[in-house]
């Protein structure tokens, strides 16, 4: 799983597991706490029909009680787990009611008649009571442990449809991610190789630093698979970037870094700068000493600000906002969704502004974005 820097805080104990299905922990406290509440509404209402006290026999009565209509809610929810997993017919359910039905009337016949007796108590129901009269009798009884185990039933599906759509969601903004990232590494290449030939038409230039620091570079671009890096790998890279870029003009570059060294471990987004001195150098004029390319990099109210100035060159088209700031601000709609800002445009004075900003203190982990 791909993760921002740091360690992922420890998972808080949740009553459902990664698939959205109940934990067993959960299932068992669940389940007791409904037979305590059967147990405990049957012992007032025995109390409040026949005006008679609480006693230890009606307690007694009332735990076996609620025992069935735990084990038949328990039977009921199975059942329809199990059909769905095996996506069994709607009459399934007919057959998952029954179920619940059948486990219900069996386990009060046989502890009301048998198991009841051998606590000390009377059986509930005459000795010679037939067995489809006490399932009649009991018919309206089994509704509660049915419906319960329903319940439950439907709430764990929707659960389970829920984490379904998050994945999916989760893997879709992913798959927008990657393929971001692959329309920026063949972008770099092309443009840094056409450089790297312009050099090699001078006489007696010396490709070897720069070589290396292409292949750096691309290895930088091409095969990193963290999604969040230090800010100080970012400024090695653009290190690399503005090297190579320097030896492609005649004149002198004016270039203004105002990045603060103690922001050199805030975890970014990875190619979060390379992008917006690019299309500054596409698209604007690096050598003018009047408005030199600025980049700047500060953190304020636990927000990281990236502002990168340049003035834009005479030749440049109309063409609005360059793809690769679209793809940026894209990135961080991903990654940081209404947290993450990114605004572009020019005034009258022809200068370029594009503006990022976003938590600095953002780490992602498997249950945000994004990983795998």
């Amino acid at each position: 799983m791909r993760t921002g820097l740091g360690d992922d805080p420890p998972a808080r104990w949740s009553w459902f597991t990664s698939d959205g299905r109940f934990r067993t922990g959960a299932l068992v406290v669940t389940y007791l706490a409904f037979a305590l509440a059967v147990s405990w509404s049957n012992d007032v209402i025995w109390w409040l029909r026949n005006d008679t006290p609480i006693t230890f026999a009606t307690v007694r009565y009332g735990l076996l009680f609620g025992l069935y209509n735990a084990l038949a809610a328990y039977a009921m929810q199975r059942s329809l787990s199990w059909r769905e997993q095996r996506r069994m017919s709607k009459w399934a359910v007919v057959g998952a009611v029954l179920a619940g039905f059948a486990v219900f009337v069996m386990l009060r016949w046989v502890g009301d008649q048998t198991v009841l007796p051998l606590l000390g108590g009377e059986p509930n129901y005459p000795s010679d009571t037939r067995f489809l009269s006490f399932a009649l009798d009991n018919t309206t009884y089994a509704v509660l442990p049915i419906g319960f185990g329903a319940l439950l039933h439907l709430l764990e599906a929707q659960f389970v449809a829920m984490r379904r759509q998050l994945e999916l969601g989760h893997l879709q903004r992913l798959s927008e991610l990657d393929m971001l990232r692959a329309r920026i590494a063949p972008h770099f290449l092309f443009n840094t190789l056409n450089n790297l030939y312009a050099l090699a038409q001078r006489p007696g230039a010396d490709l070897g630093g720069p070589i290396h620091d292409l292949a750096e570079l691309m290895r930088y671009v091409s095969k990193n698979e963290r999604t969040l890096v230090p800010l100080r790998e970012e400024r090695k890279q653009l290190d690399r970037y503005l090297a190579l870029q320097a030896m492609r003009f005649s004149k002198p570059m004016h270039i203004v870094l105002d990045i603060d060294d103690r922001m050199d471990n805030i975890p970014v987004p990875a190619m979060l700068l390379l992008p917006l001195v690019e299309n500054a150098f596409k698209h604007g004029d690096p050598c003018d000493e009047r408005v030199p390319l600025r980049l700047s990099v500060r953190s304020e109210d636990d927000l990281l600000h990236v502002t990168c100035t340049n003035k834009i060159a005479d030749h440049r088209s109309e063409e609005g906002v360059p793809t690769g700031n679209h793809n940026l601000a894209r990135r961080l709609q991903l990654l940081y969704g209404s947290s993450g800002q990114a605004s572009f445009g020019s005034g009258d004075d022809g200068i370029f502004v594009a503006y990022l900003a976003f938590p600095r203190n953002a780490t992602l982990g498997p249950h945000d974005l994004p990983g795998c």
